[in-house]
């Protein structure tokens, strides 16, 4: 690498994953210009991960590795926080996959320094990433801050992979170290908060790898926990900036949606704490009719009604078959 300022820091938190970070790995350099910088933080790996990366190290030398005892991944993207150079921060999984096109379509637009954050496309599908890598037309930048804002949370996508983010709009934040799950959620929406202007690409740059033993591919209990915390922080942020709520009801909304799921999946049927139903109490106080669109407004009336939604959910579970209560 040059002895420049990097444009662009990427940072990569890997646990475990073998053969397919240095996958990760090569997608990343293949076609990384000098002015970007990788930063590999190896979260504990007991498998043959650390031996892989330290000799892509010996190889290459615009990587920057960094071994730690197993903390989490939220600990590794913070110390990949910490130790970047970029103007500009963007995130990969250790199993995961940059496009071949990924470097000549994102650096024209860093470049300007005109955007807070740039978001593109994701595919799970291996068949449409390999096409879209082919694919020789033109890609198209939206930049329209409203319109990109509202469609963003209401979606509420909130995979660090999807997006870059200049440094200075993050700051001092950081993701929660002590979640295991949803520290997307608790940290993404709000640099949204924060920013001024927006960019998004339509194209498919990144390749999220379908793994049954991912995090995000298994139910635990402390996903309740976690996802409670994102929807806590959420309602936190509306009733210290008002103004913000016909943004964040929707995001709510499906972090109410998430967390009902998890609960049933993990304990039977919709059976909350004592302080998850303290939660939905402030749920119900922090959302907004008049902001749910008409998908969701039969998860703002269960909200409202969520007693009632206890209620049938535990005489369905009591009641009814395995089979029928499972559908």
């Amino acid at each position: 690498m040059m002895n420049e300022k990097p444009v662009l820091s990427i940072i990569m938190a890997t646990h475990n994953n073998g053969v397919l970070a240095s996958d990760a790995i090569m997608s990343v350099i293949n076609n990384m210009p000098h002015n970007c910088e990788l930063l590999v933080i190896n979260d504990g790996s007991t498998d043959e991960s650390d031996q892989i990366i330290r000799d892509l190290t010996h190889k290459y030398n615009n990587i920057r590795y960094y071994y730690q005892p197993k903390s989490g991944v939220s600990v590794a993207r913070n110390r990949g926080i910490e130790l970047s150079q970029g103007d500009y921060l963007a995130f990969i999984d250790g199993d995961d996959l940059y496009s071949k096109n990924f470097f000549s379509v994102i650096m024209p637009v860093l470049e300007k320094q005109q955007y807070d954050i740039i978001a593109y496309e994701s595919t799970r599908d291996f068949d449409t990433f390999v096409a879209e890598q082919k694919n020789d037309l033109p890609y198209k930048l939206d930049t329209r801050y409203e319109e990109i804002i509202q469609k963003t949370f209401k979606a509420s996508h909130w995979q660090v992979w999807r997006r870059i983010f200049r440094k200075d709009i993050i700051g001092e934040d950081r993701f929660p170290e002590h979640l295991s799950y949803f520290e997307d959620v608790s940290f993404t929406p709000f640099q949204y908060l924060k920013s001024k202007t927006l960019c998004k690409i339509n194209s498919i740059l990144y390749y999220y790898r379908k793994n049954r033993l991912s995090v995000t591919e298994t139910h635990q209990e402390n996903d309740i926990m976690d996802m409670s915390h994102a929807l806590n922080k959420f309602i936190t942020s509306v009733k210290e900036h008002p103004e913000t709520a016909s943004l964040t009801t929707m995001a709510m909304m499906n972090c109410y949606i998430e967390l009902r799921k998890k609960t049933r999946k993990m304990r039977g049927y919709y059976n909350y704490s004592h302080e998850e139903m303290q939660l939905i109490e402030r749920l119900k106080e922090a959302c907004l009719y008049k902001n749910i669109d008409k998908k969701h407004k039969k998860f703002y009336l269960r909200v409202k009604l969520y007693q009632f939604d206890l209620f049938f959910s535990r005489l369905k579970y009591r009641l009814l078959p395995r089979w029928i209560r499972r559908q």
